[in-house]
């Protein structure tokens, strides 16, 4: 029987193998440290953090499947052997789960929540007043089935809405801008600035200074992309001047963050743990089930989203 080999975190991979195989009952599925690996009949690797050089050892892979939509966490993904694709997980669920995410952000921080929290904890009763959503901007960097789910949704509450993303687009409903030269100019005058890029040699250390200082003063970031899309040290400057006020970062650089790391000292900051859209054993086994059985029945006309090496994701 052919195998699929499925390799993600030690907690999960019981669930993981469990999931994937009452959903692909034709092969055989099993974790990546088994010794039931046979490589010659390994035709799928259902994998979060795979290195590419180890997916290469099995001759007769068909298709590497990514575990989520994005494909950064693959080790050494430029040097896959030709001729494997990436079969990317895109669900609408993550999706949905994305917008409930950034939405709970936005709306924290403009009603100010961390201040009550912050009041509750010092048992002072401040006035707190804030201004309409119709009097915010919030700047949207990506516009996929994330970013724009994302911002009809804070359309829908109100706010105003901006969008920068890599390529030129026409008849949104959204103002929009596109490539490096309209970065700044689209992040002037945003109250929040919100990152849902894809993870590129071009997007990687995007949100620095100069783009945060572009923000209204006061203003709010929130990273729900990838650790390496900000400047780390540039937003810890700018929290620091009180140019911005807060940020919500679900990603960081280093994941999971040290104890020790002095991040965890701030006020200003609140690290959400990458819970933002995350995909769980059983919705993802069974929408990576469906791509594997749809990709072999006719690889040649496989319309689920696959990685593009010519732009990046």
């Amino acid at each position: 029987m052919k195998q699929v080999v499925v390799k993600c975190g030690k907690s999960v991979i019981d669930r993981w193998v469990n999931n994937v195989s009452s959903h692909l009952p034709e092969f055989e599925v099993v974790g990546y440290r088994s010794e039931s690996v046979r490589p010659e009949d390994v035709s799928y690797v259902v994998g979060w953090q795979p290195d590419a050089l180890w997916v290469n050892t099995f001759p007769n892979l068909k298709a590497l499947a990514a575990i989520g939509s994005g494909v950064d966490h693959i080790a050494n993904l430029d040097q896959l052997r030709s001729g494997i694709p990436v079969l990317r997980t895109v669900s609408p669920d993550l999706a949905q789960k994305m917008t409930e995410f950034v939405s709970m952000c936005v709306l924290s921080w403009h009603r100010r929540l961390p201040a009550m929290i912050e009041a509750n904890a010092q048992r002072t009763w401040p006035v707190f007043d804030s201004p309409l959503a119709s009097e915010r901007t919030v700047g949207i960097m990506g516009y996929g089935r994330m970013g724009s789910k994302v911002a009809n949704a804070l359309d829908a509450l109100g706010f105003r809405v901006k969008i920068w993303s890599k390529s030129p687009r026409e008849g949104l409903a959204f103002p929009y801008y596109y490539g490096t030269d309209q970065l700044h100019s689209f992040a002037e005058g945003c109250d929040i600035l919100v990152c849902l890029l894809p993870l590129t040699n071009e997007t990687e250390g995007i949100i620095d200074y100069s783009l945060l200082k572009c923000l209204n003063k006061g203003g709010c970031l929130i990273n729900a992309a990838r650790g390496s899309h900000l400047v780390e040290t540039d937003l810890f400057k700018i929290l620091d001047e009180q140019w911005l006020s807060f940020a919500y970062l679900d990603v960081l650089a280093k994941e999971p963050t040290p104890a020790t790391d002095p991040i965890w000292d701030r006020k200003d900051i609140l690290i959400t743990f990458h819970c933002a859209a995350y995909i769980s054993a059983e919705a993802g086994a069974e929408i990576i089930a469906g791509n594997i059985r749809a990709y072999e029945r006719d690889p040649a006309n496989y319309k689920g989203p696959v990685y593009n090496p010519a732009i990046g994701y």
